[in-house]
């Protein structure tokens, strides 16, 4: 981050900020509406300092803020190129982003065949799974 000042002293708390993305995106959208935006540059800093001060820290350093999110191959270009050509470049910034795969269409509980679209007006259904998530299998437990 450009604006941000880094200590050099080796005992001063070193902060990482982690951003889940959707989970931010959509918090600000319930909140201040669709419209609502701000500076995704200064954001690494102001959560810095929200943390020193809730933590009560006299010497504190920014480490670095690392966003994850997920994207739709199919419809979220936009995102994955913003991510990728802005965000990502950004001093002290690391994206990491995961495509979500297609979900298996809902089944008919009594003959259990496949719901490709909707019985009532016959839109299609589209389902992606959030690839953040990490699923462990119980053998790795």
């Amino acid at each position: 981050m450009a604006n941000a000042v880094v200590s050099v002293d080796p005992a001063a708390a070193r902060i990482l900020v982690f951003v889940d993305y959707w989970n931010l995106q959509l918090s600000i959208q319930e909140r201040h509406g669709g419209t609502y935006s701000f500076d995704w540059t200064k954001l690494p800093g102001w959560l810095c300092q929200r943390a020193a001060d809730v933590a009560t820290l006299k010497n504190s350093s920014y480490l670095r803020t690392r966003h994850y999110a997920s994207y739709d191959p199919a419809g979220n270009g936009k995102l994955k190129g913003w991510m990728t050509s802005f965000l990502d470049r950004q001093p002290g910034v690391q994206v990491t982003l995961k495509a979500r795969r297609r979900k298996k269409h809902p089944k008919c509980p009594s003959c259990h065949q496949p719901v490709t679209e909707c019985p009532k007006c016959s839109a299609p259904f589209t389902r992606t799974e959030e690839r953040g998530s990490i699923r462990r299998s119980p053998r790795t437990w």
